[in-house]
């Protein structure tokens, strides 16, 4: 992108000069150019990898990425459960129409950390079953890219069409990965709070969930209760009953363990609470992908809103 960029006299290194990218809005050569780009860095992703080895990966798909460090607080865990509810709902109606997509995992666990380590667990276990399913694998797809680290991420980066920031909000939500994946012409789906409500400019980024205050609140009034949540919400039971009932040779993991975990501790970081809040903003992102005009503009508002972040000025803040 830096290249095709620096042939309309856009220096992405330069705050000034990449105020100029406004001026690109309805222009379509520009967008077919960034389009063309985006698809052969997909490709390249997918070649650089070896992605495709073992099944073939969509280059069209919404390639939707989550580059963090396993944690409960990066909440990689209501990410793999929103993508089984998907699947469960396609495999009651094969008619529901979505975006075809591509979900990217890449991150390590400490070696103590126990809960991070079935969530990996979890996340693979999914994998197979939708790999499993010839219908489905279609339209979703999960990739586990192992050992990342500075050098591998560069090159993950610019094949990013949505980059997925999940972090509760009263937990550090400076995603850095979320920062550098918006230089790479990427949307950006987000927890409200952190890095989101520190830059005072107007951005166009796909929010989900509470905001910090509201999730305060309720703790502090203790108002929520993972149990009667989950009795209540059928969507949300549906899919956990599913993945508790699978047969192993579908679902190679027992999913009772996260259940159990999940319950003992009230659902600290609010999985089944912003589980429906993020299916639908899914939805809504697998519709504007389809319309490129918009979804190029909405990368532009959102590099010129990151354009204003000052690391120096918000460390400031924090003191």
């Amino acid at each position: 992108f830096k290249k095709s960029l620096e042939n309309y006299g856009i220096n992405i290194v330069n705050k000034d000069s990449l105020r100029k990218l406004e001026n690109f809005k309805n222009y379509n050569v520009f967008y077919d150019e960034i389009d063309e780009v985006k698809f052969k860095n997909k490709l390249n992703l997918i070649k650089q990898f070896n992605l495709d080895q073992f099944d073939r990966i969509n280059p069209y798909s919404i390639f939707d990425m989550q580059l963090a460090m396993f944690h409960e607080a990066k909440r990689q865990l209501l990410n793999a459960i929103s993508i089984a509810s998907t699947y469960y709902n396609l495999k009651d109606n094969a008619n529901i129409f979505i975006s075809p997509t591509t979900y990217i995992f890449s991150g390590k666990a400490n070696d103590g950390y126990f809960m991070a380590k079935e969530i990996i667990k979890f996340i693979l276990a999914l994998k197979h079953m939708i790999d499993k399913d010839k219908l489905i694998k279609e339209k979703l797809k999960i990739i586990f890219i192992e050992d990342a680290n500075v050098e591998r991420l560069r090159k993950i980066y610019p094949a990013c069409d949505i980059y997925s920031n999940l972090s509760l909000p009263i937990y550090d939500n400076q995603s850095f990965h979320m920062l550098n994946s918006i230089f790479t012409m990427a949307n950006v789906l987000s927890s409200k709070g952190g890095i989101i409500s520190n830059i005072e400019k107007k951005n166009d980024i796909y929010t989900f969930g509470k905001t910090y205050e509201e999730i305060e609140k309720i703790r502090n009034e203790n108002t929520y209760d993972a149990r009667e949540f989950y009795y209540k919400n059928h969507l949300l039971k549906r899919t956990i009953d599913n993945l508790i009932n699978e047969d192993y040779s579908n679902l190679p993991y027992n999913f009772k363990n996260i259940y159990d975990y999940l319950i003992s501790f009230n659902d600290s970081f609010f999985i089944f609470n912003d589980h429906d809040s993020l299916l639908d903003i899914r939805f809504k992102i697998s519709n504007d992908y389809l319309n490129k005009e918009k979804w190029i503009d909405k990368e532009i508002d959102n590099i010129l809103w990151a354009n204003e972040f000052n690391l120096d000025e918000n460390l400031e803040k924090l003191k």
